[in-house]
């Protein structure tokens, strides 16, 4: 039988998971543009509305099952061990998951492994808040839209989207053949590129809003992929499920940040 979630108890803490999500998409914040306003959070079901059941399994091989977490919240972390940021701000997730356990939160980082399509990955949903660092920074246009549909599915009305994408300064740093890895060294190197293949993504993202070039390092589907805000705001804009909420220019250390509430039926 699915699990019976009490809408009640997840409405008390509906503060402390916006709260949350605030921390997390700060981690790294380096502009001192304002951030768009987010709306208030809303009561997403009514008292005694089942959210049905989903079950990962760890790098551990453990099954984590929803209908058995005695957490008021779990929240999702979509995220690559492959990606450096990603594994960078790891330690200070794993730090604010800690602070929120003993109020109820729990949080799952959930590896979308690049040999697959993450868009295929198996949830029902829905969910109040979904936070994805360093993905959609991977992905080429298709399973880029893949992935954003299945949050759109999976999303509760009045949910949280938060992902990261990576824009103009980015660009920039590819053009300029400025972007280092933690050594000092290229990071078209470590991609398995050579340097003149680095104008391909550039001129892709100049002309069409959104550039790609595939890791030639790696013997899987995965890359390093560049997007201008009007190209991720179009993305958004074809999907009645999302509301936009809010886009800031490097919130995540190098990348800009994207929220989006769902929209519900």
């Amino acid at each position: 039988m699915p699990h019976t979630r009490r809408a009640r108890s997840a409405t008390r803490l509906i503060g402390k998971l916006f709260t949350f999500a605030t921390i997390v998409a700060a981690l790294t914040i380096s502009t001192a543009a304002p951030a768009a306003d987010l709306p208030a959070p809303r009561q997403p079901f009514a008292p005694g509305a089942e959210v049905l059941n989903f079950s990962l399994i760890d790098y551990h091989g453990k099954n984590h099952d929803l209908r058995r977490t005695d957490a008021k919240v779990v929240v999702l972390f979509f995220t690559t061990p492959g990606c450096p940021i990603a594994r960078q701000n790891a330690p200070k997730l794993q730090a604010i998951a800690d602070r929120f356990r003993e109020q109820g939160v729990v949080v799952w980082m959930v590896n979308a492994a690049p040999q697959n399509d993450p868009g295929d990955t198996q949830l029902d949903g829905p969910f109040d808040l979904i936070w994805v660092g360093s993905l959609f920074t991977h992905l080429d246009p298709p399973r880029w839209r893949h992935l954003l549909d299945l949050f759109e599915r999976v999303l509760a009305p009045e949910g949280l989207l938060i992902f990261t994408t990576q824009g103009r300064f980015i660009r920039d740093q590819i053009a300029n053949r400025a972007w280092r890895d933690a050594y000092g060294r290229p990071i078209w190197e470590n991609w398995g590129v050579t340097e003149d293949e680095l104008d391909r993504p550039v001129a892709a993202y100049d002309h069409d809003g959104f550039g790609y070039i595939e890791w030639e390092a790696l013997d899987r589907t995965y890359g390093t992929s560049i997007a201008t805000p009007a190209w991720v705001l179009q993305q958004l804009q074809t999907r009645p499920g999302l509301r936009i909420a809010g886009y800031r220019e490097r919130a995540w250390g190098a990348q800009d940040v994207v929220a989006c509430v769902g929209a519900g039926g």
